[in-house]
C-alpha cells in the first residue's frame, strides 16, 4: 500500500508540472497586448507646457529692460529708467515694469506700470500697446509742462504705439498747496497723439475732459461737485458745467452754470 501511494504521488507530481509548462508555452506564445501611451505622453506634455507658460509669471526680463526704456524714451523724449520687468499670459498678456523713472532729474516716478502687449509686438522692432496702467505715479509742478510735450504728435511715427493709458491715484505736488490724487484716462489716435483726456480728482468733487482740435488749441468741458478750489477764495462750486476753448496762455468762449456757496 505504501508503494502504491507513493505511485500516485508521483503521477500526480509529473501531472502538475506538465499542465504548468503547457501553460508556460501558451502564454509565450501569446499576442502582447499594446499598452496604451497616448494618454500618459498627453498628460506629461500638458504638464510641461503649463510649467513653461506658468515661469512666465515670475521670469525678470532683465536682457531686454535696456530696449524697452530706449523704445519709451524714443517716444517720450526724455531718460526712462526701470528696475525690473516682467512678462505673463494670464489673466491677459501683459508686461509689468516696477520702479520707473522718468525725466533726468527722475522727477515723474512710477512705482508700477502694466502694459497690454502681446507676445509678437513684445518681440517686434514696432510694438502696439493697447493699454497701459500706471498705479501711483507722483509727478512735481515742474514736470508738468512736459505732460503736455508727450501729448503732441510725434514728428514721426514713433516705434511705440499706445492705444490708451490710465493713471490710477497719481499724485500730484504744486507749491503752496497740498498734493491732490487724480485718477486720468487718455486715448490716442492714430498717429500717436492724444485724442481725450479726462481727469477725475479721486474724491470725486471735480471731472475735467479735453479735447484737442488743433496743434494749438482744445477744448475742455469741467463738472463740479461740492468742490473746492485749492487756491485763492475757499468758495464752494456745487453742480457746476464749464466749458470753454484752451489757446497758449488763455482761456476763451467760457461758460459756466451751476452755484457758489462762500
Amino acid at each position: 500500500e505504501r508503494k502504491e501511494a507513493e505511485e500516485r504521488a508521483r503521477i500526480a507530481a509529473e501531472e502538475r508540472a506538465r499542465k504548468a509548462e503547457e501553460e508556460a508555452q501558451r502564454a509565450a506564445a501569446a499576442p502582447r497586448k499594446k499598452r496604451k501611451i497616448a494618454a500618459p505622453i498627453a498628460i506629461a506634455a500638458g504638464v510641461l507646457i503649463a510649467a513653461g507658460i506658468g515661469s512666465l509669471h515670475v521670469l525678470p526680463l532683465t536682457p531686454w529692460v535696456g530696449s524697452v526704456e530706449k523704445v519709451a524714451a524714443e517716444r517720450i523724449g526724455e531718460p526712462v529708467t526701470i528696475g525690473t520687468m516682467r512678462y505673463a499670459l494670464f489673466p491677459y498678456p501683459a508686461l509689468t515694469l516696477e520702479r520707473v523713472t522718468i525725466g533726468r532729474q527722475q522727477d515723474i516716478k512710477i512705482p508700477s506700470v502694466v502694459a497690454a502687449i502681446g507676445v509678437g509686438d513684445l518681440f517686434s522692432d514696432e510694438k502696439t500697446v493697447s493699454q497701459i496702467e500706471l498705479t501711483s505715479p507722483t509727478v512735481d509742478q515742474d514736470a508738468l509742462p512736459r505732460l503736455l510735450k508727450w501729448a503732441q504728435t510725434p514728428a514721426q511715427r514713433p516705434r511705440l504705439m499706445v492705444e490708451q493709458i490710465a493713471a490710477r491715484s497719481a499724485r500730484v505736488a504744486v507749491s503752496g498747496m497740498e498734493p491732490f490724487n487724480v485718477n486720468a484716462d487718455v486715448r490716442m489716435n492714430g498717429s500717436g497723439a492724444v485724442s481725450k483726456a479726462t481727469f477725475r480728482l479721486t474724491d470725486g468733487t471735480l471731472t475735467v475732459d479735453v479735447v484737442p482740435k488743433g496743434a494749438n488749441s482744445a477744448s475742455l468741458t469741467a463738472r463740479a461737485s461740492r468742490f473746492t478750489p485749492p487756491l485763492g477764495p475757499r468758495y464752494m462750486f456745487d453742480n457746476v458745467e464749464l466749458s470753454a476753448t484752451l489757446v497758449p496762455n488763455e482761456m476763451r468762449d467760457l461758460r459756466a452754470e451751476g452755484s457758489i456757496f462762500g
